[in-house]
């Protein structure tokens, strides 16, 4: 090596270990080369202690590595073994939501925020077979105003007046539908908790998703991160194709990718109302006018029964839905048809 390499690679070197232990590239074997850290080094300084996580190592390369699996109990959420916070599904009290509820007319409540202060629910016009109305309640500090949505014109291409076409973002502010084709999403979005002012809707963030005739899209639901969305397709000529799909996005501000359909447990219900807020626990409506939970213990697994082969775990009521601490649910109490169908809060 000349003088001038030899002046330069110590130069080198001594930016190194001044700065850190950035990987020098571009320097020959030898003396100075970083080694890289363990992947149990590399997952306890990023302190993940299950499934796989990626990011910069010591050496400045970018790098995977499996963290492990949590203990039967427990659950890995964002790389750290916790209890899930759906795991206790016992709700043994039951009170009727009266800002929610009409015991005249049937109520179907469609989306309701983790925090329990915004509710997006529909009822019935008049009489059973009547259209819907459209209503959002907004409790901001202790007073409670619900709102009917249904003459706002920016929401006039979703399908508002009939059920099983709605969602509601854990923010409190977007409204997802089905439009009036049936065969996409769209969103609308207000300006703040409390307002009306819906804007017009988009169908950019669900553009992967939508079909073509004879197939329809139904049963929105999104999760308490916005990162995953689930539906119901029907009406492809292939019954191997109908059903209860899922799509994941890497993040809250690109559009939703293609979407999977579930497995076949899944498949074995309705439609998904929820996800808790870990996205551990899955709330499915049945085909008989109840609720049924399926769980995982990883982002990476797909939804299972926890009591296989028995049947799955049970909630109360119908259309429920958790909020974040999953302490209380919301959905119909009063099941038996239209009218007698209230919305009612189930707690412990």
């Amino acid at each position: 090596m000349s003088k001038s390499n030899l002046f330069l690679y110590a130069l080198a070197s001594t930016l190194v270990a001044a700065c850190g232990n950035v990987k020098p590239n571009h320097l020959p074997d030898g003396p100075g080369q970083c080694v890289a850290e363990t992947d149990a080094v590399f997952c306890t300084r990023l302190l993940a202690t299950c499934d796989s996580v990626s990011a910069v190592d010591n050496c400045g390369d970018m790098r995977t590595a499996s963290c492990g699996m949590c203990s039967a109990g427990s659950a890995c959420v964002a790389n750290a073994c916790k209890a899930p916070v759906c795991a206790n599904l016992g709700f043994p009290k039951s009170t009727i939501a009266t800002a929610l509820s009409d015991a005249t007319r049937q109520d179907a409540i469609t989306g309701v925020t983790p925090d329990g202060k915004t509710v997006l629910t529909q009822r019935r016009q008049s009489s059973c077979g009547t259209p819907f109305v459209l209503l959002i309640a907004d409790t901001i500090g202790v007073a409670t105003t619900v709102s009917d949505l249904s003459a706002n014109a920016s929401l006039g291409s979703l399908r508002i007046a009939s059920e099983g076409n709605l969602a509601l973002t854990s923010d409190g502010r977007s409204i997802i539908g089905v439009t009036t084709a049936g065969t996409e999403f769209a969103a609308s979005k207000r300006s703040a908790l409390g307002a009306t002012d819906f804007a017009p809707v988009s169908a950019v963030d669900f553009a992967a998703l939508s079909v073509t005739p004879p197939r329809s899209v139904s049963f929105p639901a999104i999760s308490g991160d916005s990162l995953a969305f689930y539906y119901v397709i029907s009406g492809d000529p292939d019954p191997a194709r109908n059903g209860i799909y899922e799509s994941v996005r890497a993040s809250a501000s690109v559009p939703f990718p293609a979407a999977t359909r579930m497995p076949e447990v899944v498949q074995a219900f309705e439609s998904v109302t929820a996800t808790s807020s870990d996205r551990m626990t899955l709330f499915l409506q049945t085909h008989t006018f109840s609720m049924v939970v399926l769980s995982r213990t990883s982002l990476a697994q797909p939804f299972a029964n926890p009591d296989a082969p028995n049947p799955p775990p049970t909630v109360p009521g119908l259309r429920t839905r958790p909020l974040g601490d999953c302490t209380v649910l919301v959905g119909t109490c009063t099941i038996g048809g239209c009218p007698g169908e209230d919305t009612c809060v189930f707690s412990r």
